[in-house]
């Protein structure tokens, strides 16, 4: 497999690494065991640490990562079971859209009202950047149809409301 390394993994193998756990990741589910590790770390801080602040940095860096990911067009994440693709909405501009997928295809998902929202919703939820190249769900035909479907339908949404304002 290609390794290949976004920010937010560079962040994550630099926490662990400063909590002296030597993890590589290079993979789905070594990302999932990485953040596993990342949230006893987490755990450590809150309850047991003398300087519960002090996990507050790498919160605030987490955050701005995702912020990164998601403003620089990346649309794949993983949870702990699913593949999770998060568009603008179709519906609502601002807003975005957190879909859930198996290998079956779509099965549910959620709206946040802008990026700050969608940032926290991932966080709470475990959701994990990943790059498209390490995507198996997300990059079959099926997907990526329903994609540009989606993305089709922003853009009439769009313009529909561009042409009633100028009305």
């Amino acid at each position: 497999m290609t390794e290949i390394k976004i920010d937010y993994i560079t962040h994550l193998e630099k926490v662990l690494k400063e909590h002296d756990i030597e993890f590589e990741i290079n993979s789905v589910d070594s990302l999932r065991e990485g953040y596993k590790h990342y949230q006893d770390i987490a755990i450590y801080y809150f309850y047991e640490s003398d300087n519960p602040d002090h996990f507050e940095k790498y919160e605030n860096e987490q955050k701005r990562l995702l912020h990164k990911h998601i403003e620089d067009g990346n649309q794949f994440f993983i949870s702990n079971k699913n593949e999770v693709l998060v568009t603008p909405s179709a519906k609502n501009k601002g807003s975005y859209q957190i879909t859930y997928f198996d290998k079956k295809g779509a099965i549910s998902d959620s709206n946040k009202p802008d990026i700050d929202g969608t940032v926290d919703y991932l966080i709470r939820n475990a959701i994990l950047p990943i790059d498209k190249n390490l995507a198996e769900i997300l990059t079959t035909d099926s997907v990526q149809k329903m994609t540009q479907k989606n993305d089709y339908k922003y853009i009439q949404k769009q313009l529909l409301r561009q042409t009633t304002i100028e009305r």
